[in-house]
């Protein structure tokens, strides 16, 4: 297989879309997939060959991809979109809400991280994200769940400094 190693490549530093965090949501999907690390076919970390997918790709994405795209898969409602791994997550932490001022994320600061803010509260004039949706502060919408509310991760994530992929 002379193209191998180029095809290796290929795949384990795609970002747009990155295939690796792709390849991870549609094992997820599987009946009988574990979170258990030890069940994993990879036995740990996996070796060479590139990077393994990222939190946001892996853990936030999703929750964003089926949460907001309904509402969010263009800039319109919002100043960012959910499109794909790298685009959201460059929106989400460079874009000035429709406010001129907030940020949808500041890095280790989820009280002044407008998205945080907006799926666990339903301050004055504003209404809880998503529109219509499972309250993420109380719902964890995981494929297959794992058990930690939705809002928590987003809030864990950005305490860590919302790193990317």
């Amino acid at each position: 297989m002379p193209h191998a190693q180029r095809t290796n490549d290929i795949f384990w530093n795609s970002l747009n879309p990155s295939m690796p965090a792709l390849l991870t949501l549609y094992g997820q999907t599987l009946p009988g997939w574990s979170t258990q690390p030890d069940s994993q076919c990879s036995q740990g970390p996996v070796q060479g060959g590139g990077n393994a997918p990222s939190v946001f790709a892996s853990q936030m994405y999703p929750i964003l991809f089926h949460n907001c795209t309904g509402c969010h898969s263009v800039v319109g409602n919002a100043n960012y979109a959910v499109g794909n791994v790298a685009n959201t997550y460059n929106s989400l932490l460079t874009a000035t809400a429709k406010n001129g001022t907030s940020k949808y994320i500041v890095p280790h600061d989820p009280v002044n991280s407008l998205l945080y803010h907006r799926i666990t509260n339903d301050g004055p004039g504003a209404s809880r994200m998503p529109l219509g949706g499972p309250n993420l502060a109380v719902t964890d919408t995981d494929i297959p769940p794992d058990g930690v509310f939705d809002a928590s991760e987003i809030n864990a994530w950005i305490n860590a400094g919302a790193p990317g992929p």
